[in-house]
């Protein structure tokens, strides 16, 4: 990796990693976007999460689940 850097996409401090078939971004906050083969997952760094899979798509591990 290239280590932390500034990132538009994140507005600020943070890193930008290259993985295996895809991208992970992290804020100096820990929220987080991975987007790669599998889906797209955000966290925001306080607990709230969501996750794209397929033709479903999940808000805080369950409380909204869209299919």
């Amino acid at each position: 990796g290239r280590g932390p850097r500034r990132d538009p996409v994140g507005g600020g401090a943070g890193r930008r990693t290259a993985l295996a078939g895809g991208m992970l971004w992290e804020s100096t906050a820990r929220a987080r976007i991975v987007v790669n083969d599998t889906g797209i997952y955000i966290r925001n760094g306080k607990g709230a999460r969501t996750t794209m899979l397929g033709p479903t798509v999940d808000v805080n591990v369950g409380a909204l689940t869209v299919i």
